[in-house]
């Protein structure tokens, strides 16, 4: 963070504060070592639907409002969470703002719908 941001004050407590919040989300915890932290175990999505939300949000983040199915249920910024196995056909029946495009035998894009 200093190096990008430089040696100030506000990146360090600012970099504490982020470290802190998720240590209070339960993403990380505190270990033995002081300023060490390790990973919590990720929670698990039970509920499908949530997890079409969070996908749906995923696609929203891109540029191009589409992405591979299996892409994005590995993107780093989910790392907190672990989903159920979820497929194309169940996303394209259980949302009305999502098209799924498969390709080959088992890759699935999922494309934002056009307004």
């Amino acid at each position: 963070m200093k190096e990008q941001y430089g040696d100030r004050e506000t990146v360090a407590r600012n970099a504490r504060y982020t470290v802190r919040s998720f240590v209070a989300w339960e993403i990380l915890k505190d270990s033995k070592t002081k300023g060490c932290y390790e990973k919590s175990l990720p929670s698990y999505v039970a509920d499908p639907y949530v997890t079409i939300l969070m996908l749906e949000a995923a696609l929203h983040a891109t540029q191009e409002g589409k992405g591979m199915l299996r892409m994005l249920q590995n993107d780093p910024s989910f790392f907190p969470f672990q989903f159920p196995v979820i497929t194309g056909d169940f996303v394209s029946q259980h949302s009305n703002r999502i098209d799924v495009i498969r390709y080959g035998l088992d890759e699935e894009l999922l494309k934002l719908k056009d307004k």
